[in-house]
């Protein structure tokens, strides 16, 4: 295999992880390599390919596989229904003035969910309002009856909030900063904003095509539905944005979240809840399939 076709191999192991067929448009978009591969030349690859990657109509997946075409489509029907739901639910949170960006991440974000699972939300804050926001979103969310709590059992459709970030921390901090992250980061499917900040989060994120070429044009595509502007920005924006309510707001959930903290990250502007390291145990899976196809680079 030349440096083309390996990249493209690499891309579908990593999505086979998931049990997820891609797309051409897909395995462009999140095409691995550690430098640009030239469009030409990936056609010509990928039409003729067949050593590991193999194709049945508008999917290719590894040898084997062929079976999680069914499972895809499966989780595409369900994931529609899912982000319809989030959709109704996203709308009401705007109605919090410190948010400016939610966007779905995870599996939904690319269309893979099952009927069990959750719907995980990425937050973009105002500046210094972090804490703020995610208590505000918090409270909400378990007045709408949505809000996934730690323990529940039965969490189908119920909200997480995955990730908050405030304006001053667009850029994921570099000890964060691999190909798992960078995967989160280029999948994560926009749905409101305020102003144009995902496409500053786009920006702020270029170290993505250290890993993913391809993936910081393909998010600079995207679309996002402009928030109303509302009546609560101008009455309430000035309180929550003091000082005073962000450092109350982080003290009080820190201490909730004290007993149960494991690999969360709780800094100022930037809260991440991933109590289980699925990024060690993805990228280990996808080392030893890489190694086993002889497809290191």
């Amino acid at each position: 295999m030349d440096y083309s076709e390996k990249s493209i191999a690499r891309t579908l192991i990593y999505s086979d992880i998931f049990d997820y067929p891609l797309s051409y448009d897909e395995i462009w978009k999140y095409l691995i390599a550690d430098k640009s591969v030239d469009k030409q030349d990936f056609d010509n690859r990928i039409k003729r390919i067949n050593t590991i990657v193999y194709r049945n109509k508008e999917f290719f997946y590894i040898r084997g596989k062929e079976t999680a075409i069914s499972k895809r489509l499966s989780r595409y029907k369900e994931s529609l229904r899912k982000i319809k739901l989030a959709k109704e639910t996203i709308g009401k949170l705007f109605l919090i003035p410190t948010v400016t960006f939610i966007g779905i991440s995870g599996n939904l974000a690319v269309l893979n969910a099952n009927h069990s699972d959750d719907i995980d939300l990425f937050v973009i804050a105002r500046k210094d309002t972090a804490w703020t926001t995610r208590l505000l979103l918090v409270l909400y969310l378990k007045i709408l009856g949505k809000h996934r709590k730690r323990g529940d059992r039965d969490f189908s459709n119920k909200i997480c909030l995955n990730m908050i970030i405030d304006e001053d921390n667009l850029s994921i901090p570099e000890k964060f900063r691999n190909l798992y992250t960078a995967h989160e980061v280029a999948q994560v499917k926009p749905l409101m904003e305020r102003g144009a900040v995902y496409k500053k989060f786009a920006n702020a994120n270029k170290w993505i095509v250290k890993y993913m070429p391809n993936s910081l044009s393909e998010m600079r595509k995207q679309r996002t539905e402009k928030a109303n502007k509302a009546i609560a920005n101008r009455l309430f924006m000035p309180i929550l944005t003091l000082s005073f309510f962000e450092s109350l707001a982080r003290f009080v959930q820190k201490i909730i979240m004290k007993k149960n903290l494991t690999r969360e990250v709780t800094d100022n502007g930037f809260i991440a809840l991933h109590p289980k390291d699925y990024k060690g145990i993805i990228l280990s899976n996808y080392s030893k399939k890489i190694s086993q196809y002889g497809l290191q680079i």
